[in-house]
């Protein structure tokens, strides 16, 4: 955790470096130490994942810390998560099924798509913007929202959210999970694959925001392990962010690479090798 007076520190941090910190403070669902300390926001006051939305107390809490939120981290955009929600709990919820009903919802998934609207508003009404994992379509989603594509096996998430009128980051687990495994041959076919899908109208292309890199630490204990996962494989991932599609040469990028590979290790990067 992070006390308020460390969150400013970082965003002072970050703010001499030209970086926004977005946070993201995961409702529904990725809820477990939330409904642990207070049980009341569970459905069954059992402090199970995941947030009872049937109830209003727990829309408050989510209101409450998302002002606190809002009031740290002064910029755009806020994440809300909404992925992995397991929705069983609101199967068997009273309260949960009494909200279905009275807003005339088909089921769990537009109960989310609800509590994810609602969340919205609340956002905007305080100068946000909200940034969710591609789940938060499933249901249907407002077109203000901006969709993180991260499900790689899910390759119409961009077709549907351009179409849509929804932004777009690219964050496929297929490229731009760098907490998974790597190999020899992984740091080429990232900066070869086609990370923006192929099938896009010009349009569409407006709609994509950029590309995104994601490390998650559970199973990454030091600092060392984490530049390990991390480098070189931002350095092609910046590359593709930035670079138009036909200038993009795998041969031509490796020379450039190697100058950089060069200075990580100089300034102490415990990078992997391109080849071990």
């Amino acid at each position: 955790y992070y006390t308020q007076d460390e969150v400013r520190e970082l965003v002072s941090y970050a703010a001499v470096r030209g970086i926004d910190i977005v946070p993201e403070f995961d409702v529904p669902g990725h809820s477990y130490a939330e409904t642990q300390c207070y049980p009341w926001l569970s459905c069954n006051d059992d402090g199970r994942d995941p947030i009872c939305v049937g109830k209003e107390t727990s829309l408050e809490f989510c209101r409450n810390v998302y002002k606190e939120i809002f009031d740290l981290f002064p910029y755009e955009y806020v994440e809300i998560g909404g992925d992995e929600v397991n929705r069983s709990a609101w199967k068997t919820c009273p309260r949960c099924q009494q909200r279905i009903k009275d807003l005339e919802l088909k089921d769990e998934a537009e109960l989310q798509s609800w509590f994810t609207c609602t969340m919205e508003k609340y956002f905007n009404a305080n100068g946000k913007k909200l940034i969710g994992w591609d789940e938060i379509l499933e249901g249907g989603v407002s077109k203000s929202a901006t969709i993180n594509w991260w499900r790689g096996d899910h390759t119409d998430v961009v077709q549907r959210s351009t179409n849509g009128g929804n932004e777009v980051i690219l964050c496929p687990t297929t490229f731009c999970y760098f907490d998974y495994d790597q190999d020899n041959n992984t740091l080429k076919a990232l900066y070869t694959g086609d990370i923006v899908p192929t099938d896009l109208t010009e349009k569409q292309l407006q709609l994509i925001k950029g590309m995104q890199g994601n490390i998650w630490g559970e199973r990454i204990p030091t600092e060392a392990q984490m530049q390990y996962m991390v480098f070189p494989r931002a350095l092609a991932l910046a590359e593709k962010a930035w670079t138009p599609g036909n200038q993009q040469q795998w041969d031509d990028f490796l020379p450039r690479l190697l100058k950089h590979v060069d200075r990580l290790q100089v300034i102490g990067i415990a990078q992997r090798p391109l080849k071990e």
